[in-house]
């Protein structure tokens, strides 16, 4: 669903009275309250040092990328699988119609619908992104092309939360099956003109979590793959509330000192695609009051830097100051 950007909630200076990161972000809102057991910070330390009462939160993305609940999806016996693979093997573009023929006849169950999409997602589209449009093609020609592209997008939101649940976020090869994941889900909703409901996918929660927790090696290109859809969009253009609230965030994160430079890069590829000028898109304030809780995979320097940038103050520096560092 669509939802209007939201300014952080102010925090008080005072000794003790922190962001706790577990009570977070309330739609846009970033949410304070008193914890005289707060987390602390520790300036000379690349991580986030917590009390002994109150450990710092997870990264649960399962909060951020519902999982779909469906039945499991049964095997296909060895004749149908095999067909199915030949085809997928088979198909490019000039043949693609007599493929789909083929595939109606093949595509006659649920289960089997449902095989053959996470096929294509997980096998497929996750390493073949010069292929998307071919499949997004075949998707749209099918009889059940309703029903099959409501299966590939679930596939996709399933897919993604297995990927960023891996410990192998660091290795580029499975940022690029979370990023091409990203562009066939946006391609297929966006583009299209169909939300991403925040009740599957919440994408800025998602971006401000991945900032606490050193994630946005591979969230923040993940975020912007989907976003770009939007430049085959008629509804998804400049005004429109959720995209305006995003690209503020995104703003705000392009403003980030020590910044990973690709991480920047993709910002600045985005907005140049849609051809938004990123002196022209209002900035938000939403990390202000987000502890950054792990830098080892965003940033160019584990340490903290002495000057946060002005969209950054009160982020570490306030930390530190507020446990009489």
């Amino acid at each position: 669903g669509s939802s209007s950007a939201g300014q952080s909630s102010g925090i008080g200076s005072a000794q003790g009275r922190m962001f706790t990161p577990g009570a977070a972000i309330q739609g846009n809102r970033a949410v304070s309250e008193e914890n005289t057991n707060a987390p602390r910070f520790n300036p000379s330390a690349s991580t986030f040092v917590p009390s002994s009462k109150n450990p710092p939160p997870v990264f649960d993305i399962d909060n951020m990328i519902r999982n779909q609940n469906r039945p499991p999806i049964e095997s296909l016996g060895p004749e149908s699988r095999d067909r199915l693979i030949f085809l997928m093997n088979s198909l490019v573009e000039k043949n693609m119609e007599e493929k789909v023929v083929v595939l109606d006849q093949v595509l006659d169950s649920e289960n089997t619908m449902r095989w053959f999409c996470e096929f294509l997602v997980t096998t497929r589209a996750a390493q073949e992104i010069n292929l998307r449009d071919l499949y997004i093609s075949v998707l749209t020609s099918l009889k059940e092309s309703q029903k099959l592209i409501e299966y590939t997008i679930a596939e996709c939101y399933d897919h993604l939360r297995r990927l960023l649940k891996s410990d192998r976020l660091s290795e580029k090869v499975h940022r690029d099956r979370i990023n091409n994941t990203a562009s066939l889900l946006g391609y297929l909703t966006i583009a299209r003109d169909k939300p991403i409901r925040r009740r599957d996918l919440d994408l800025k929660n998602l971006l401000i979590e991945g900032y606490q927790h050193g994630k946005l090696i591979a969230i923040l290109p993940l975020s912007c793959k989907i976003l770009l859809a939007a430049q085959r969009s008629q509804a998804y253009k400049k005004g429109n509330p959720w995209l305006e609230s995003l690209f503020s965030l995104l703003r705000e994160m392009h403003k980030i000192k020590e910044l990973k430079l690709n991480l920047i890069f993709e910002i600045e590829i985005l907005y140049k695609e849609l051809g938004r000028g990123i002196d022209t898109i209002e900035k938000t304030s939403m990390l202000s009051n987000v502890e950054v809780l792990d830098r080892s995979s965003d940033y160019k320097t584990q340490s903290v830097p002495k000057d946060t940038g002005d969209n950054n103050k009160g982020n570490m520096g306030r930390s530190a100051a507020n446990t009489g560092a």
